[in-house]
């Protein structure tokens, strides 16, 4: 094979590929993969002429996985089997990584999303004054986080969402009164959040949680009768009033929780209020409740985790079937008792951390095998022999003082 002949077949298969590309991108798979496969045969054809040009190599490994990914976006796509229109090739790569991602193949679903990617980059690069490109590449970034962050490669996740992030900030930036940029540029703050206090970059988290509260209350403005809005800022809320507890932050973390508790207040007075609505209330009130312990301040705890003890003997009432309900009114009688007892009230803490033995020791029984369960029972235990001692040596002293 001469030199002109040899740069002819490679020149051909190169424009091969690039008419599957083409193909591809349209959505016409079955004429991207005869493309494909005539460029393959060009390839090997040249490989078999020369087993050692590493280049050629490159060349043919390439062809086969754009077959490959062909054929896994027709399979994909006929599993969809909905015969829906699709607007462009870079939609039904979309598409196709959606129904694979839900098949439980997240490899190939990676493979087909960032191929839908570099499509919808190079038609928004073609149209920069059409937003709704952009807004594509931002929305397959933060799925690409999803499947990244389900298979536990945190880095490459926060990767995806950060650059979603840059972009919808300059969609936002674009049109000031978009309530739906606003909403999705706050959906990836609080992916950016979650990945970041996972990684234990506290400070990167408060940012981004502080920025999702800012914007939905400002999007709260806009629609103040929207409760899914008040549910939302309420659990950026929670999530700050946690890492700033953790950081040892407790007036910073009061004040916050203090605010998530008038909202979930708020939404548990609603017409749509509902058990669920009711536990998150629980779950502020005892927030709360311990920030003021750790300020000394046990009046104001105690009447907190009294309202939360209140509503979870009914939420436990309700639902006696749920372990995990059981399980928050055992901590509120724990954590009432603790405040009865540094308030010197050993009859009432007594009597607060027996019940709360008794539902331990029930839950126990019913998860035999349950370590956490026999701990909880043995710490309980502890505190009561503790607090029973602590009483009888003071009932002695004031006999002996008389």
């Amino acid at each position: 094979m001469g030199d002109a002949d040899t740069q002819a077949r490679r020149d051909l298969a190169l424009r091969l590929d690039a008419l599957g590309d083409l193909r591809k991108s349209q959505g016409d798979l079955d004429g991207a993969l005869v493309a494909y496969g005539e460029s393959l045969a060009a390839h090997r054809a040249l490989c078999a002429a020369d087993p050692g040009n590493a280049q050629w190599q490159r060349d043919a490994a390439l062809t086969a996985e754009k077959i490959g990914s062909a054929l896994v976006m027709k399979s994909a796509m006929a599993a969809r089997g909905d015969g829906a229109p699709q607007r462009d090739g870079s939609w039904s790569l979309g598409t196709a990584g959606d129904v694979l991602a839900a098949r439980g193949d997240p490899a190939s679903a990676l493979a087909v999303y960032r191929e839908g990617i570099r499509q919808r980059r190079a038609h928004a690069a073609q149209h920069p004054d059409n937003p709704a490109l952009l807004q594509d590449v931002a929305w397959r970034l933060g799925t690409i986080g999803d499947v990244l962050l389900a298979q536990g490669d945190a880095a490459e996740a926060l990767a995806a969402y950060r650059e979603a992030l840059d972009l919808r900030r300059a969609l936002a930036a674009r049109d000031a009164g978009s309530t739906g940029a606003l909403r999705d540029l706050s959906w990836t703050l609080g992916r950016v959040g979650e990945v970041l206090a996972g990684r234990q970059d506290s400070a990167g988290a408060l940012a981004a949680y502080r920025e999702d509260a800012d914007i939905t209350r400002r999007l709260r403005a806009l629609d103040p009768a929207n409760d899914e809005l008040h549910h939302h800022l309420a659990i950026v809320l929670n999530k700050t009033g946690d890492l700033l507890a953790a950081q040892g932050d407790l007036a910073g973390a009061l004040a916050v929780y203090t605010e998530c508790l008038a909202l979930r207040r708020a939404l548990s007075s609603t017409g749509a209020a509902n058990d669920a609505s009711r536990n998150d209330l629980c779950i502020s009130l005892s927030k709360v409740g311990q920030m003021l312990v750790a300020q000394t301040d046990l009046a104001g705890a105690l009447a907190h985790h009294r309202e939360a003890l209140d509503l979870r003997r009914a939420l436990a009432a309700a639902h006696p079937g749920n372990a995990a309900w059981r399980r928050d009114l055992a901590w509120s009688l724990d954590a009432v008792g603790g405040v009865l007892a540094a308030q010197g009230n050993a009859a009432g803490a007594l009597g607060a951390y027996r019940e709360c033995l008794d539902i331990e020791r029930a839950l126990a029984a019913a998860e035999p095998g349950n370590s956490e369960a026999q701990q909880q029972i043995s710490l309980m235990a502890a505190k009561i022999e503790n607090l029973h001692a602590m009483q009888v040596t003071r009932e002695r002293g004031a006999i002996t003082s008389r």
